[in-house]
């Protein structure tokens, strides 16, 4: 089961990184962010206190466990100390979408399909919606796998399945899918596999911004709550995510010591 010091929360900033002024994105640190002061942000100046300033860290957070997974996860910010600015958090979620492409008069047979080193047999079906039905059953009796959805079209001999990776198998990047060889599948002359949208942010590195006010690109930022989280699903043993925070200060704030927030992240730790 689950244990809180498995979930884990490290700059970023490559491996060795243990500055948090350099935490602007790129692979994750060894290097984990304690409780204390500038363990994230700096200081500001009375200039920009005075003038506004917007800055950007990067952090990553990651279940630390050898063997299990941390389900139903979901993260906000907690609180804001008076006087620290406007804090947003940057977390992109979409889930990864991919297509299987079957071409030839099919009449029979089946394919092997493999996620991740688990091999499955998708059998094929005359009726289209139940050929595309068989290969979303194969792939949720994965016990790593459980939101699946496949849907299939067809244009004259070529035979179109999507799948989508949802559920607690969405917001992560997925490997894309490899199928054995098509011989197995009677009339089959060819087999591609792509992805046609790539999930995140679970598994996803970071882009490296240049310093620290430059927004990074394509990252939405908002204001998880505790009533109204970003859901995330599950992290799976050793993965992780980025996490990007904005920091707003407004123009004549004024220093305040000991500015901060809290962010909190939750799951369920089943045994």
């Amino acid at each position: 089961m689950i244990q809180t010091t498995d979930i884990i929360f490290v700059l970023s900033g490559g491996s060795g990184n243990t500055d948090p002024n350099k935490a602007l994105g790129g692979d994750p640190s060894s290097h984990q962010i304690t409780p204390g002061l500038n363990n994230l942000f700096n200081d500001l100046t009375d200039t920009q206190t005075q003038q506004g300033y917007t800055d950007y860290r990067c952090f990553y957070i990651f279940n630390n466990s050898a063997t299990d997974n941390f389900f139903n996860t979901a993260i906000w910010i907690e609180s804001v100390t008076e006087g620290s600015g406007s804090i947003f958090l940057g977390i992109n979620t979409q889930n990864d979408v991919q297509q299987i492409v079957v071409t030839g008069t099919i009449t029979g047979g089946y394919l092997n399909i493999i996620y991740e080193g688990n091999t499955v047999r998708w059998d094929w079906s005359a009726d289209l919606a139940m050929w595309g039905f068989n290969l979303q059953v194969s792939l949720n009796s994965l016990p790593i796998l459980s939101g699946v959805s496949v849907a299939a079209s067809q244009l004259g001999q070529t035979a179109t399945f999507q799948v989508a990776f949802q559920g607690e198998d969405g917001s992560r990047f997925q490997p894309v899918l490899a199928h054995s060889d098509i011989s197995t599948l009677s009339g089959c002359t060819g087999v591609t596999v792509g992805k046609i949208i790539s999930g995140s942010p679970i598994n996803v590195i970071a882009d490296t911004i240049d310093v620290p006010t430059t927004p990074p690109t394509g990252i939405n930022f908002t204001q998880p709550s505790y009533p109204s989280p970003i859901v995330l699903g599950t992290l799976r043993n050793t993965e992780g995510f980025p996490v990007w925070v904005q920091r707003v200060i407004e123009a004549g704030a004024g220093a305040v010591p000991n500015a901060g927030f809290v962010v909190r992240y939750k799951g369920t730790p089943l045994s």
